[in-house]
């Protein structure tokens, strides 16, 4: 009997134990769904608040420094003045630490240059919620608002205008029409592929402070979007 109730009692200890687990691991992971919701709705916010502002004034106030390397810090997107447009930001699979991030080709979508301007309306890159207008009664407290402002637009290539114009050269059409349509089209060409580019990429990155009991997230939340500039347009 003792040896049964021994036994029973184990059985019992251990279901509990496994409840328990159980229990905090679903606990763990609704708050994680919680505060990553939070996360996101605070990046938008902050983005609609950068995007209503002029076009002028939609740029970083300083270059943005390099990160870590790290794929749980932002800035490791940064390369130099330029920052790495992922396809995917966030790392495949489960790693114990964060892994390096994904600046292969196949997860390259682009690679676009800082728009960056210190004048009145500027962005700073990086800021602290503490000071950045997050409600005060706000279970986060300190989470890093990381702003990239990228020109977003492909160059025209170095030989389109004289692709352009030497297939009209060489075509059929008429002495007066040809030379008219060349410099037509060189002269739109040269005017287009030397103008600004006409899209800024506004893309926000948070990072939230971790909780006492590990439910936070281990990589940033980031929303982007782009900005067409209102002034910018194609000759015909």
């Amino acid at each position: 009997m003792v040896v049964e109730a021994l036994v029973a009692a184990a059985i019992l200890i251990g279901g509990g134990l496994s409840t328990i687990a159980a229990f905090d691991s679903t606990t763990r992971a609704s708050h994680t769904a919680e505060r990553e919701a939070e996360a996101v709705a605070i990046a938008e916010k902050e983005l609609e608040r950068i995007v209503t502002k002029p076009f002028a004034q939609i740029n970083d106030c300083e270059l943005p420094g390099a990160g870590t390397g790290r794929a749980d810090d932002p800035k490791s997107w940064v390369q130099g003045t330029q920052l790495f447009v992922p396809r995917k930001f966030r790392p495949r699979g489960g790693w114990a630490t964060p892994p390096p991030v994904d600046v292969s080709a196949g997860n390259r979508l682009a690679v676009e240059p800082f728009a960056v301007n210190s004048a009145t309306g500027c962005v700073a890159p990086l800021e602290d919620s503490s000071t950045a207008g997050v409600a005060s009664d706000s279970k986060i407290a300190h989470t890093k608002l990381f702003h990239f402002i990228t020109y977003q637009g492909g160059q025209c290539a170095s030989n389109l205008g004289a692709t352009a114009t030497g297939s009209l050269s060489s075509s059929a059409l008429a002495g007066a029409l040809q030379a008219s349509l060349t410099a037509t089209a060189s002269a739109n060409l040269s005017a287009i592929c030397s103008s600004t580019q006409q899209a800024k990429r506004v893309t926000v990155a948070i990072v939230l402070n971790q909780v006492g009991n590990g439910a936070g997230l281990k990589y940033p939340v980031y929303v982007s979007t782009l900005v067409p500039d209102p002034n910018a347009f194609l000759l015909g």
